[in-house]
Protein backbone atom coordinates (compact mmCIF):
# COMPACT_ATOMS: atom_id res chain seq x y z
CA UNK A 1 0.00 0.00 0.00
CA UNK A 2 1.44 3.42 -0.80
CA UNK A 3 1.55 5.92 1.86
CA UNK A 4 1.45 9.41 1.39
CA UNK A 5 3.32 11.61 4.07
CA UNK A 6 0.68 14.74 4.44
CA UNK A 7 3.65 16.34 6.57
CA UNK A 8 6.26 16.37 3.23
CA UNK A 9 3.42 18.02 0.95
CA UNK A 10 2.44 20.47 3.32
CA UNK A 11 5.70 21.57 4.03
CA UNK A 12 6.05 21.72 -0.02
CA UNK A 13 3.25 24.13 -0.52
CA UNK A 14 4.18 26.48 2.17
CA UNK A 15 7.48 26.96 1.22
CA UNK A 16 5.36 28.96 -1.85
CA UNK A 17 3.97 31.48 0.80
CA UNK A 18 6.31 34.34 0.92
CA UNK A 19 7.41 34.10 -2.57
CA UNK A 20 6.44 36.09 -5.65
CA UNK A 21 4.81 34.76 -8.81
CA UNK A 22 8.49 35.13 -10.16
CA UNK A 23 10.28 33.28 -7.67
CA UNK A 24 7.91 29.99 -7.58
CA UNK A 25 8.27 30.03 -11.95
CA UNK A 26 12.31 29.88 -10.87
CA UNK A 27 11.62 27.31 -7.99
CA UNK A 28 9.47 24.94 -10.31
CA UNK A 29 11.65 25.71 -13.02
CA UNK A 30 15.31 24.54 -11.31
CA UNK A 31 14.19 23.00 -8.48
CA UNK A 32 12.21 20.54 -9.41
CA UNK A 33 13.13 19.55 -12.79
CA UNK A 34 10.82 21.93 -14.85
CA UNK A 35 13.00 22.68 -17.69
CA UNK A 36 12.69 19.47 -18.88
CA UNK A 37 9.70 20.72 -20.28
CA UNK A 38 11.41 23.04 -22.24
CA UNK A 39 13.71 20.55 -23.73
CA UNK A 40 11.07 18.03 -24.25
CA UNK A 41 9.38 20.97 -26.34
CA UNK A 42 12.40 22.08 -28.13
CA UNK A 43 12.69 18.74 -29.40
CA UNK A 44 9.15 17.69 -29.90
CA UNK A 45 8.72 20.73 -32.00
CA UNK A 46 12.03 21.72 -33.59
CA UNK A 47 14.77 18.95 -33.47
CA UNK A 48 12.77 16.34 -35.04
CA UNK A 49 10.62 17.71 -37.27
CA UNK A 50 14.45 19.02 -39.29
CA UNK A 51 16.02 15.71 -38.20
CA UNK A 52 12.88 13.67 -40.23
CA UNK A 53 13.38 16.77 -43.33
CA UNK A 54 16.76 15.66 -43.39
CA UNK A 55 16.47 11.82 -43.34
CA UNK A 56 13.99 12.14 -46.22
CA UNK A 57 16.22 14.14 -48.05
CA UNK A 58 19.31 11.85 -47.86
CA UNK A 59 16.65 9.15 -48.86
CA UNK A 60 15.52 11.05 -51.87
CA UNK A 61 18.49 11.69 -52.78
CA UNK A 62 19.83 8.10 -53.36
CA UNK A 63 16.53 7.07 -55.26
CA UNK A 64 16.20 6.85 -58.59
CA UNK A 65 12.81 7.46 -60.34
CA UNK A 66 11.28 4.87 -62.81
CA UNK A 67 7.98 6.32 -65.06
CA UNK A 68 5.71 2.80 -65.45
CA UNK A 69 3.65 2.93 -68.46
CA UNK A 70 1.06 -0.07 -69.32
CA UNK A 71 0.05 -1.08 -72.90
CA UNK A 72 -3.58 -1.81 -73.31
CA UNK A 73 -3.83 -4.45 -76.41
CA UNK A 74 -6.66 -2.83 -78.68
CA UNK A 75 -8.97 -5.57 -78.52
CA UNK A 76 -9.62 -5.19 -74.91
CA UNK A 77 -10.47 -2.03 -75.64
CA UNK A 78 -14.45 -0.98 -75.94
CA UNK A 79 -15.93 0.33 -79.30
Amino acid sequence: MIEIDLAAITEFFNQFETMSAIEIVWVLMFKYWGWLIFIFMFLRFFAYPEYMLYINGRWYAKTTYVLLAIDVPKRYLPS
